[in-house]
């Protein structure tokens, strides 16, 4: 989980930069790759902020997303992230004040991609806590600007990953210029074999499939 880029911290998963390339053995490892709901069209650059699904992902999203033509990719995801709490000291550096950083950085992506809520979703009680969250994170972006969240999937608290969820598309239908990828329509899909043993982060099929999902967001915005 742990990569760099300039304004990140250890254990944070970046990777920022031109086109990456792939070896044959990562090739080999993640196989082909999977055909998408649709095409990303006009999507050149990409920042993901994210916890440590998107951390364990972040190969695989470079992988999706380059051969869906995305050639910018920033990934910051870093274990334990939560959207607001968070100091980058004693606890991981939070959604909100990386992405600050980021922006403060000149980071100016054409679509803004955010996998955060599951940290949260104990930690909050009811959809307005939840929507003051996620209100907190649209604020710091430019309307103007695409955004696509990723939803939560906590299974052994699906009541609040619901409500979270619900309250991610309302407020992100409110915004406009946006879209959800639900991960938690993926994972929670019975006789699935894409998470590992937490039934939480996902296993070698499932970082695959996480990928998808933001592709396929990305698609829909496009």
């Amino acid at each position: 989980m742990v990569f760099v880029v300039a304004s990140c911290v250890v254990l944070t998963g970046c990777i920022t930069g031109a086109r990456p390339s792939f070896s044959t053995d990562e090739v080999l490892e993640l196989g082909p790759p999977p055909s998408i709901d649709g095409t990303i069209n006009d999507i050149e650059s990409v920042v993901v902020i994210g916890d440590s699904i998107t951390a364990a992902s972040a190969d695989a999203i470079r992988y999706v997303l380059t051969a869906s033509g995305v050639t910018d990719i920033t990934i910051d995801g870093v274990a334990s992230r939560r959207i607001e709490v968070g100091n980058g000291s004693t606890e991981p550096l939070s959604g909100v004040r990386t992405l600050t950083t980021l922006v403060a950085d000149g980071a100016a992506p054409d679509v803004w991609v955010i996998a955060l809520g599951t940290n949260d979703l104990t930690s909050y009680s009811g959809a307005e806590a939840y929507a003051a969250l996620v209100d907190e994170v649209i604020a710091l972006i430019s309307p103007s600007t695409t955004l696509v969240w990723i939803d939560a999937y906590l299974p052994q608290h699906l009541e609040q990953s619901e409500v979270f969820n619900e309250v991610l598309r309302t407020q992100l239908g409110e915004r406009g210029n946006a879209a959800v990828g639900s991960w938690f329509a993926v994972a929670a899909q019975p006789d699935t074999d894409l998470l590992r043993n937490d039934q939480i982060h996902p296993n070698n099929a499932g970082r695959i499939a996480f990928a998808t999902v933001i592709a396929n967001a990305l698609a829909r915005v496009t």
